[in-house]
């Protein structure tokens, strides 16, 4: 909570400082940077720049570069970002992610992606040798050639590939497979066909 609000107080700061007129959040880089584009934006999202406290509104095309800090408003719906082709990460209302790393592949490894979710929820899908790790509070996710969801408590649900889960102090990272869901705070994994079988259970 202490995380979230701090993250709130920065962020509201910024917004004081977008009001002024400041827009646009692609930053210049080098030529051969690889980075994240907005592709589609239903409501409203703002940027950080890496070291500062001036909010930048987001729009369809803006670049988004590592150290950057991502914030969608809670009244929204989602902000979708693409790293070429290979990687889409969509974030629901009031998220924030700051993006770590974007790397290019070669040969037969393809493009990377490292970002952390501070705060909300986000569905990734990842192509073909491609890879996207994605921190939260408690954790990492790492999937590759898959698609999956998580939110800032460490919930993964896996709706195709694989993913694999390491918490702060563990040793080995939890391997949650297609059609499953993983619960960071207990450890537990359900099928997700189970958790719908529940649902229908109590209508």
């Amino acid at each position: 909570m202490q995380m979230l609000s701090n993250i709130r107080l920065t962020l509201g700061l910024g917004a004081t400082l977008a009001l002024l007129g400041i827009a646009g959040c692609s930053v210049p880089k080098a030529p051969d940077s690889l980075c994240f584009v907005v592709r589609e934006l239903q409501g409203r999202a703002r940027c950080f720049p890496e070291g500062s406290t001036n909010a930048q509104a987001l729009k369809v095309g803006d670049k988004l570069h590592a150290g950057q800090l991502v914030q969608t408003s809670a009244d929204g719906r989602n902000l979708d970002i693409a790293l070429r082709r290979s990687i889409l990460m969509r974030f629901a209302p009031d998220s924030a992610i700051r993006i770590i790393q974007a790397s290019s592949g070669s040969g037969r490894v393809g493009d990377s992606a490292k970002v952390e979710l501070l705060a909300g929820r986000t569905h990734v899908k990842v192509g073909r040798s491609a890879a996207c790790e994605i921190g939260f509070p408690n954790g990492v996710v790492r999937i590759c050639d898959g698609m999956m969801g998580l939110d800032d408590r460490g919930c993964v649900k896996v709706w195709q590939g694989s993913a694999s889960v390491m918490l702060a102090g563990q040793s080995q990272p939890t391997v949650v497979p297609q059609g499953y869901v993983f619960y960071s705070a207990s450890g537990e994994i359900h099928s997700l066909a189970e958790l719908l079988n529940w649902s229908d259970s109590y209508q």
